[in-house]
């Protein structure tokens, strides 16, 4: 017997049977997975977390599988490590990263699409969907080869088409759309009305977002069950927010942990910030915005899942803050010189939020806080020149070299 006990409207709270459900059928809100939490608290011990797989099934008795078979590429139970010189660099003792980059598509996006796929299996469905050009369809395409599923993904030809190259190779069938992203979205939500299609973000959405609450129960294990102070994340939909916030709840909720309550701050990019300017204005209205921004993975104006990030960052006393994207990259460049981890444009924006929040005082100098680096970010590279050193041109001669050298500081011949 498991624990999940049905799905519940976020919105007016009426219950659902588990079924490919995303929408309340009385108020439209977005549906949630529930869980009896009594009985998870009797079951789901530390001894139990400790022997589970390595990866984010461990913490299978808090999701929404009924088989004992998901689909395990090995997401999850990725490293969190401490950032010395990182610290050092920004002025702040205690910095942990949880590193996605090691998930089996480097990014964050295979916890959800683990979870989501293993449902399409429980449905019965033969073939998976998604609209995205980026990191999600490169991890359904992986997921879905290993479960033996047709993959279907659709991408606007406007957008750089180097963004989209993997997800061929593990067999999906890639669909370039002569359209704008949201024209896209919107040809995508037709096509899940009308197909026997399991678009992982539409039919599915309520189990894929269950995948981004372990990165919390991770965090908590790897800290030894005392929670950090502060959890600095990028916001893009506001998904993976939202889920880590609920996941620490879940986690306090079966006695589990020790220390004060998380503050959960979130990071997006100037020229796409509709949560940052909810959260300043001091409303719950999150207004939809066209994205102007080179971040492609933070580049999303109507984040279907902003207004529970929002409400995440202030009920934990956590803040939104945006950066431009020259002081992003300039964070991206950051890390890799500092720890040897090239991230995703998404990180950089979490570092740049961790500097702002220090400068505004915010955060205390010797607070512990983790940031979350959600993709490697080879899987991103549209802005990498503008992260990467140029590369310096000499003519071939030892007097050149060593003029060159001497220029950076260094000492010819060591």
């Amino acid at each position: 017997m498991g624990t999940v006990t049905g799905l519940k409207c976020r919105e007016c709270g009426r219950e659902y049977d588990i079924r490919p459900i995303y929408m309340c059928e009385y108020c439209f809100g977005p549906l949630g997975v529930e869980y009896n939490m009594e009985r998870a608290g009797k079951i789901m011990t530390r001894k139990r977390i400790r022997n589970g797989p390595h990866s984010l099934w461990r913490y299978r008795d808090l999701l929404p599988l009924e088989s004992e078979t998901p689909v395990d590429l090995h997401a999850g139970f990725t490293p969190l490590a401490r950032a010395d010189r990182l610290a050092k660099r920004i002025g702040i003792k205690n910095l942990y990263l949880k590193n996605e980059c090691f998930n089996p598509t480097d990014s964050v996006k295979d916890r959800m699409v683990s979870v989501a796929v293993s449902k399409a299996l429980e449905f019965k469905y033969d073939t998976v969907a998604c609209a995205s050009a980026g990191n999600m369809s490169l991890s359904l395409a992986a997921h879905a080869a290993a479960a033996g599923l047709r993959c279907v993904i659709f991408q606007s030809a406007r957008q750089d088409a180097t963004r989209m190259t993997g997800g061929g190779v593990y067999g999906a069938e890639v669909v370039n759309v002569d359209g704008t992203p949201a024209e896209v979205n919107q040809l995508c939500a037709d096509a899940a009305a009308r197909s026997r299609w399991a678009f992982i973000n539409v039919h599915l959405r309520p189990f894929y977002a269950e995948g981004a609450k372990t990165i919390a129960f991770e965090i908590a294990e790897q800290m030894g069950y005392y929670l950090p102070g502060h959890v600095i994340a990028p916001m893009a939909s506001g998904a993976m927010l939202a889920g880590m916030a609920r996941g620490f709840r879940e986690i306090r909720a079966l006695g589990l942990v020790r220390g004060p309550e998380t503050k959960i701050s979130g990071a997006q990019a100037h020229g796409c910030s509709p949560i940052v300017k909810a959260f300043d204005e001091k409303t719950t209205v999150i207004r939809s915005v066209t994205p102007d921004t080179t971040i492609k993975s933070l580049s999303v104006g109507n984040p279907a899942d902003g207004a529970y990030a929002l409400q995440a960052i202030r009920d934990t006393g956590g803040f939104a803050t945006c950066s431009n994207d020259r002081a992003i990259m300039e964070c991206v460049r950051m890390l890799a010189e500092t720890e040897g981890v090239y991230a995703d444009p998404a990180g950089g924006a979490a570092i740049m939020a961790l500097r702002t929040l220090l400068e505004r005082k915010r955060i205390r100098v010797n607070e512990q806080v983790v940031l979350i680096i959600p993709a490697r970010g080879a899987t991103t590279p549209d802005p990498a020149e503008t992260a990467a050193r140029k590369p310096r041109t000499i003519p071939p001669s030892m007097a050149a070299l060593k003029e060159l050298l001497e220029g950076m500081g260094g000492a010819f011949g060591g």
